[in-house]
């Protein structure tokens, strides 16, 4: 298996479309525990409204953009509590996804 790859998506942007635009990869859903952690959010985003850990969703782990409303917290990095909710689809327009991305396998001719 080659190397995980972790992305920072775009606003609005689910996993599966940041890995196939950003790095021609695909998303592994498996390998979004690994990434979802505060070191790990730190390391992609600037987490100015800090790391919270209370929080769940299908677009997380993900920082919420500044534009944000104040009820989202802007700012913030969300770890994501449901480990079962975490998708690669998963998307919401106030946030940018953390993604965990591997190259295509090439076919043998």
């Amino acid at each position: 298996m080659s190397k995980i790859k972790v992305v920072a998506g775009d606003q609005g942007a689910t996993c599966d479309m940041t890995c196939a635009t950003k790095e021609n990869s695909v998303c592994v859903p498996e390998a979004i525990t690994r990434i979802n952690n505060c070191e790990t959010l730190q390391a992609h985003f600037k987490c100015e409204g800090g790391c919270l850990s209370v929080s769940f969703g299908e677009d997380q782990p993900a920082y919420v953009v500044p534009t944000a409303m104040r009820q989202y917290q802007p700012g913030a990095c969300l770890v994501n509590q449901r480990p079962d909710m975490m998708t690669c689809g998963g998307v919401h327009e106030r946030t940018r996804r953390l993604c965990p991305c591997q190259k295509k396998r090439k076919l043998a001719a």
